[in-house]
């Protein structure tokens, strides 16, 4: 007969009696009893007819769950299982059912709870395993506590113990052999067969930071690979509410690790940056729990911050002697969700100032410099204090950073911020909101060590005064050694709550230049209206046609070689110029050009970078060559206004003196500018002309502007000249998201 797994099926059994021809039904009953998904063996299983509760059967489950119970008769039936396991917890299934056939059930345990307590303790260690003599050593000086003590063995796979009256048993252990997933299931049996007034959740050690104890220099690191990550404990933790978090690793306080478990917990206590890596005696932190009738979580998580800030300050010396700090807060995480409402207002608004044509130059200097060095910040500089990079941000805009002698990367060449920009008020405005909510999610925030202003190069650098960090860190990779955000962060960050919630991702990717950039042509348009490929003019600028590859960097250092990816070819640098291309380097980025041709359309371009010691390199997409350009153009028109030749940018034409040139240009649909204008400068001149560009017509979800007729006079002189062309928004003086720098056509007057 075949067994149906996971349910209970009736077999009905048709037996005739011989003496009066009545037919008696029986019924086999199958099935399985399992605990949170798993199948349990030797559970108690007993049905009884509810009609005469005498006739009762019991039996047990196989080591696969399974039981079976033949001569069922019909009627209403009571079915109970029970497992106990160890021996103090217990597990029990109750129903009934109808004895018919069809019938499928399945008998999943639910835990049987002890009676409410004050207190629900739970220790979750993810430091070495300690043996069960090392544990009831560790746990004697508090014997008078009862908590449960969930730790991963040297397998890999969950151990977990239970702490009552001196003694020290084994706790619920799944079957599973992972440990996230072992976790889990115990954590909810826990939860549910200690019922108490308050829960308390005490990590240990590197519970869920982002880096491994090792601190490697790169930023995967930064992702814990190669321990529990903060997205796997946010699994561990479905479905559960408790009312405190206490986290004693590194990074527990960075405010991605929080905002990922908000909807897990009240109050968090934890470090911003690097925490001790011993504390004094656990019962002195857990005494504390039995001074609280009737139970406080919030005055508890203010005693832990205490008591954990102790084992600080006894570093003090050492701390100010390596000019170092160590920070520990109290964070209310139901405030979280408007912190990342507020940050999300400030990032979009960075994000936007990115592409303001006036401001962005400045800002990217400052957002990329400044704050790199001027924001508060622990051991690891890329995990900066989120209300210090708050001020200082504002204060680099207003000029009071400046006035107070720190580092402005954008007063090197004189700029000033004008702060009657309505964009640069609307971020003050968004400023002040977000640090208002930093100051309601941090209740309490203690540190301890180096608290001076730093001086290097003649300027102050304030990252190392601790004393007035703001109690939550988030991570902002500027370094190599920290972020190289392009190679590492982009595919992991993006994750997290934070990233997705925030846009925090969208704006950083604006700000290290990772967007993928448009490879462009390099062609000729001779007299007779023909497409032909041409040589590279080194006078020609670097982005003006041809492919070209960007990337950015905050430490050249870092970088050991690379290549640009053309087709199936990676060209070096020296191979890019003996092809006619060139690379160019400023402070932050490389960037190199290589002339293409007609028939290299639909190559891939991208770019191999090896960072050094590292074995592989890291391959980024650009994109691939694409047709001509129909995006931008100039239309060549009689005097008639007929149209003759349209023109992309980055190539070269003839006309007359008697043509006349329309200026075009296509937008998406959803981008429609309220007015374009187009201005136009010939090569060697500072004298720019401007033409308004109207709507001429839409169609598949693009809108055409299109310039009057302009005289061809206006547009070059002979023998040739050069002509730029930029499109801007007439009200908001932003370029068009389709039109990024400005183009240029070689333009050639003939009589």
């Amino acid at each position: 007969m075949k067994r149906l797994i996971g349910g209970v099926f009736l077999v009905l059994v048709l037996l005739f009696s011989l003496t009066n021809c009545t037919v008696i039904s029986l019924y086999t009953l199958e099935g399985r009893v399992s605990l949170i998904g798993e199948s349990v063996p030797e559970a108690v299983v007993s049905v009884w007819s509810l009609s005469n509760p005498e006739k009762r059967k019991e039996t047990l489950t196989d080591n696969d769950g399974r039981f079976r119970f033949d001569g069922i008769s019909v009627g209403e039936w009571g079915i109970r299982a029970e497992y106990a396991e160890p021996d103090y917890l217990r597990f029990t299934y109750e129903a009934t059912f109808a004895a018919q056939a069809g019938l499928f059930q399945t008998l999943a345990l639910d835990v049987v709870p002890f009676e409410e307590r004050p207190w629900n303790l739970t220790v979750l260690s993810f430091s070495d395993p300690m043996t069960e003599a090392e544990l009831a050593q560790y746990f004697e000086p508090f014997h008078y506590f009862e908590l449960t003590f969930l730790q991963k063995s040297d397998a890999g796979r969950l151990e977990s113990f239970y702490l009552s009256e001196g003694e020290i048993r084994p706790f619920y252990r799944p079957v599973t052999p992972n440990f996230s997933e072992g976790a889990k299931k115990a954590l909810k049996v826990a939860m549910e067969a200690f019922p108490a007034e308050k829960s308390v959740l005490y990590v240990i050690d590197d519970g869920h930071g982002w880096r491994t104890g090792a601190r490697g220099p790169y930023p995967e690191d930064v992702f814990y690979d190669k321990t529990t990550s903060i997205l796997e404990f946010d699994a561990m933790l479905e479905d559960l509410r408790m009312d405190v978090l206490l986290s004693t690793g590194p990074y527990g306080g960075l405010l991605e690790n929080l905002y990922q478990v908000r909807d897990h917990f009240k109050t968090a206590v934890a470090f911003e940056g690097l925490s001790p890596t011993t504390y004094p005696e656990l019962g002195g932190l857990f005494s504390r729990l039995r001074s609280l009738p009737p139970p406080d979580a919030l005055a508890f998580a203010e005693a832990a911050c205490a008591f954990f800030c102790d084992a600080a300050a006894s570093l003090e010396e050492d701390l100010i002697a390596a000019q170092s700090g160590m920070g520990c807060s109290v964070i209310d995480l139901s405030e979280l969700e408007g912190l990342g409402s507020s940050l999300k207002k400030v990032f979009d608004q960075l994000t936007l100032l990115l592409t303001e044509a006036s401001l962005k130059e400045a800002v990217k200097k400052d957002l990329g410099f400044t704050l790199d060095w001027n924001t508060l910040a622990f051991d690891y500089p890329d995990y900066k204090d989120v209300r210090s990079w708050l001020t200082v941000l504002k204060h680099c805009i207003d000029g009071a950073l400046y006035a107070g002698d720190y580092r402005v990367k954008s007063r090197e060449d004189g700029y000033v911020y004008d702060l009657q920009e309505p964009m640069l008020q609307q971020l003050f405005e968004y400023i002040d909101e977000a640090e208002d909510r930093v100051d309601r999610a941090v209740l309490l925030n203690q540190h301890y060590g180096f608290c001076e202003d730093l001086i290097e190069n003649g300027k102050k650098v304030g990252k190392k005064n601790t004393a007035q960090m703001g109690g939550l860190s988030f991570w902002y990779p500027l370094s190599v050694k920290g972020g190289l955000w392009n190679v590492y962060g982009k595919d992991k960050y993006d994750r997290l709550s934070f990233s997705q919630k925030t846009g925090w991702t969208t704006f950083l990717n604006r700000l290290m230049s990772v967007d993928q950039l448009p490879a462009k042509q390099l062609l000729l348009l001779d007299r007779e209206g023909d497409v032909v490929a041409r040589d590279f003019q080194p006078g020609k600028p670097l982005e003006s046609s041809g492919a070209t590859i960007n990337f950015g960097f905050l430490d050249r250092e870092a970088i050991d070689r690379f290549w640009m990816v053309f087709g199936e070819e990676h060209l070096t640098e020296q191979i890019i110029e003996e092809r006619g291309g060139l690379c160019f380097e400023d402070e932050s980025s490389i960037r190199c050009y290589l002339p293409v041709r007609v028939t290299d359309a639909g190559k891939r371009v991208g770019a191999r970078i090896l960072l050094r010691g590292k074995e592989e390199p890291v391959n980024f997409d650009y994109g691939s060559i694409l047709p001509v350009l129909k995006g931008k153009s100039l239309v060549v028109t009689d005097q008639h206004g007929n149209g003759l030749l349209q023109v992309s940018p980055g190539n070269e034409l003839y006309i007359s003196t008697k043509h006349y040139v329309v200026i075009e240009s296509e937008v998406e649909e959803w981008a429609t500018p309220l007015a374009l204008t187009a201005e136009v400068r010939l090569e060697g001149q500072t004298e720019t002309v401007t033409y308004a560009l109207a709507e001429a017509h839409r169609y598949d979800g693009m809108v055409l502007f299109r310039s009057g007729m302009i005289p061809a006079s206006v547009f070059g002189s002979s023998p040739s000249s050069r002509t730029f062309f930029t499109l801007k928004q007439m009200q908001t003086k932003n370029q068009t998201e389709n039109q990024t720098e400005t183009e240029n056509w070689i333009i050639h007057l003939v009589p």
